[in-house]
């Protein structure tokens, strides 16, 4: 089974399951060194073989510990999910024990924050409700229908779906063109960043 922000498969099915073998204290320290590693070795050389005589694994199996562990903060820091939702991801289909679940993303959360803020405190669009009314241009004229969109943004709480809120906005045929060519820009913006991590 494959999870939006990461393919599972049988390589990384057995590096989760060397990652078990870490005692918790061992496990925090190496996530917290993957999070602050710039893509370079996580450990030295002689930890490295060190690891593997604690643990009782080979060299190889040590590597795919690593290499397993840093694909996998790496894939979680590409989306954003509810800390509820990645904990489960990481329970129950990555099959990560309970602990260790709650280790990643107690320092997942701690980047996420870093780096966009607080999710408590954010927003997202749930949907969009529209009509388009006619008004009159003016009382003291000849009236003259004027159409004008309007959009109602349904908005929840990042983390809590039950809190919900609705924004109401008025717009004109030139402030819709205008929201229009921004959220185009902002579209382009995202195809080209998507595409430039698919080549990475």
């Amino acid at each position: 089974m494959s999870l939006r922000w990461i393919s599972v498969n049988k390589k990384l099915v057995e590096g989760v399951k060397l990652i078990n073998l870490l005692s918790n204290t061992q496990f925090s320290l190496l996530l917290r060194r993957t999070n602050e590693s710039d893509g370079n070795d996580i450990v030295s050389e002689e930890e490295h073989k060190k690891l593997g005589e604690v643990l009782h694994i080979d060299l190889d199996s040590v590597n795919l510990l690593l290499q397993s562990l840093m694909h996998i903060w790496k894939q979680s820091l590409k989306v954003i999910l509810k800390p509820t939702d990645l904990l489960q991801n990481l329970t129950e289909v990555l099959h990560f024990q309970s602990e260790k679940s709650e280790e990643f993303v107690k320092i997942w959360t701690e980047k996420v924050k870093l780096d966009y803020g607080d999710l408590e405190k954010q927003k997202k669009l749930d949907s969009i409700a529209w009509e388009i009314n006619l008004e009159a241009a003016s009382c003291y004229e000849a009236k003259e229908l004027m159409p004008k969109a309007r959009l109602q943004l349904n908005i929840t709480d990042f983390v809590n779906d039950s809190k919900r809120e609705h924004i109401i906005l008025d717009l004109s045929e030139e402030q819709l063109t205008e929201l229009y060519n921004t959220i185009e820009k902002v579209q382009t913006k995202l195809d080209n960043i998507q595409s430039l991590s698919q080549q990475s």
